[in-house]
């Protein structure tokens, strides 16, 4: 029975596109919403759905979405969009090496450094490292192995920067803050 899932998950760009819609109407919906209904979205409906793209693109990282490897980066440039920072592409390039490499220093950026072990080292700067990992995560790798950038990496920075400015510019400030919200809360 195991085997039968082994492979391509041929919903999977259908489950891409719905959270994508579902996070850009939330997104302009954000700006109608006193505090606390608009954190009740971002924790309840906002973390599920970019929880939900951060896992997807990780699928997609290993081609499991699609047959071929280009439907694969454009969807998941697509699942990056509503997390606001363009990480796809760059995901792909630095997930492979921690599943070759994984537990060498200086290779595997999952590990977290020695200086991060030395800063949050009680329950308070833990907690504040467990809320804030996204951007740990996402920045560890400009420190500790950082790779020239290609052109799939320009097309993620171009498509996330047109979506937010896109954000920006119909849903206003709070469409952005809520994406942003959503990331923090889903990770």
């Amino acid at each position: 029975q195991i085997k039968e899932l082994f492979g391509h998950d041929p919903n999977t760009k259908y489950v891409v596109a719905f959270v994508v819609a579902l996070q850009t109407y939330c997104a302009f919906q954000a700006q109608h919403l006193g505090w606390p209904a608009f954190f009740a979205l971002a924790y309840i409906v906002g973390g599920t759905c970019n929880h939900a793209m951060m896992m997807a693109m990780h699928e997609l990282s290993h081609n499991l979405g699609f047959k071929r490897m280009m439907p694969n980066r454009i969807c998941g440039i697509i699942a990056n969009l509503p997390i606001g920072l363009p990480s796809a592409i760059s995901f792909k390039r630095y997930h492979m090496e921690h599943h070759r490499y994984q537990g060498e220093e200086g290779v595997d950026v999952d590990l977290p450094t020695q200086l991060e072990g030395k800063i949050f080292n009680n329950v308070i700067t833990k907690f504040f490292f467990v809320v804030f990992q996204v951007f740990f995560y996402a920045l560890r790798p400009l420190f500790i192995n950082p790779k020239t950038p290609g052109i799939w990496e320009f097309y993620n920075w171009v498509a996330c920067i047109a979506y937010n400015y896109a954000i920006y510019h119909y849903a206003g400030p709070f469409g952005l803050l809520y994406l942003g919200v959503s990331s923090v809360l889903g990770s």
